[in-house]
């Protein structure tokens, strides 16, 4: 089982520690696994390089600003008794939700041996652009020159957000009570696998942030709404 952590003294992060459905969460972290996996496989396979043992991964979200979601822009946010109420019936994230959920940016680094592969979102022909150390340069893209692997991973933590962790309605507000979302991928191949993955949680009212890590040793998640 989970070896869950408090950052911060509070019951309201204390409620949210006992509202996480730990299997659950695990499933879907071992989702958002995958889609890394897949990025790092395609990475390796454009590449023509061994395998990659340590990657790190950051990207940035915001909500589309749009007067007629949730309530006026710049409307004061929810109370979390006014979160469940008011969202009690919609118990799914619609993709017209997922499309409102913008980049600020997606940039990626892997580590190969001596090989060095930097990788970022090229929003204008929605591809990830990718430079190696020796000066190659190469796109990640599917067969259709579509773009799946930021997307997929974007859907992935904003499920695990709404789903697992957060209280109902919550990241339906994201953009009046939080401006940005930041989440932090890592793998390194070197640490030990973690039997008991580490969870912490930590919310302040005072700077209005919420953060939620894990640590499973070899790969590590941190993500911080603010």
């Amino acid at each position: 089982m989970y070896n869950q952590q408090l950052n911060k003294s509070s019951k309201e992060t204390s409620d949210l520690i006992e509202k996480i459905n730990i299997w659950k969460l695990r499933d879907d972290i071992e989702e958002l696994k995958d889609s890394l996996n897949e990025m790092t496989k395609e990475v390796e396979k454009i590449a023509h390089i061994s395998k990659i043992k340590e990657f790190y991964i950051s990207m940035s979200l915001h909500r589309r600003e749009d007067k007629n979601f949730n309530g006026s822009i710049g409307k004061e946010y929810y109370s979390i008794t006014d979160y469940f109420y008011n969202n009690y019936n919609n118990n799914y994230l619609t993709e017209d939700f997922y499309n409102k959920i913008k980049y600020n940016y997606f940039t990626a680094n892997f580590y190969s041996g001596d090989d060095i592969i930097s990788c970022s979102l090229d929003y204008l022909v929605d591809k990830i652009k990718c430079d190696s150390h020796d000066g190659k340069s190469f796109s990640l893209s599917d067969p259709h020159q579509s773009c799946p692997f930021p997307k997929n991973i974007k859907k992935k933590i904003l499920d695990i957000l709404y789903y697992d962790i957060l209280y109902p309605g919550e990241l339906m507000n994201i953009g009046n009570r939080y401006k940005n979302m930041i989440a932090i991928f890592s793998m390194n191949s070197k640490n030990q696998t973690e039997e008991d993955p580490k969870i912490s949680i930590s919310r302040s009212t005072y700077d209005n942030e919420f953060r939620f890590e894990y640590d499973g040793g070899i790969f590590k998640i941190e993500i911080t709404l603010l």
